[in-house]
């Protein structure tokens, strides 16, 4: 959905008696394309990794995988993104994935996203900016190019606090 205009800048205007310039002829007006009809992903299940330790509160890495499930209808260039990263107060745990995922002049598919466990009556999150810097934990996102056709792409996983301790000790 949406416009699009490109212009045209006039070079040299009409001369003895020539045709006068259009407006029309120095402006276009146009329907923008559709980018992303249908998203041809789907997540799969969370994989729990190992604790950072035996004994006691530590961190556990949860991952999924991003699988391709249909092939697009056409090679145009996609691009959706499925959130935007969103900055959250400190010491709040949170869950992040980022991939990015195309075909080289083919589909690409941009996918950035963020959960979080907080608490739905805390403040609402930010929407992080292009030219604001991301704070917290994870200072960077990972990003990679893979084809969409042969997509076995793992998100950029999420860390978790947990517990280890046995409950039924006293």
């Amino acid at each position: 959905g949406g416009q699009r205009k490109r212009f045209r800048l006039i070079l040299q205007m009409p001369e003895d008696g020539g045709a006068p310039c259009q407006p029309e002829a120095s402006e276009e007006t146009g329907e923008c394309p559709r980018r992303c009809d249908s998203v041809y992903c789907t997540w799969g299940e969370w994989q729990d990794g190992e604790c950072s330790v035996t004994c006691g509160t530590g961190t556990v890495r949860r991952e999924r995988n991003l699988i391709a499930s249909v092939e697009p209808p056409n090679l145009d260039l996609y691009e959706a993104r499925a959130g935007v990263p969103l900055v959250h107060q400190a010491d709040w745990p949170h869950v992040s994935e980022s991939a990015f995922l195309g075909i080289v002049g083919g589909c690409l598919l941009t996918l950035v996203a963020q959960w979080s466990w907080q608490k739905a009556e805390w403040r609402p999150w930010a929407r992080r900016g292009p030219e604001s810097l991301w704070p917290g934990p994870s200072q960077s996102r990972s990003e990679e190019e893979i084809p969409l056709f042969q997509m076995q792409a793992r998100g950029q996983g999420a860390w978790m606090p947990v517990d280890t301790a046995d409950n039924d000790a006293s």
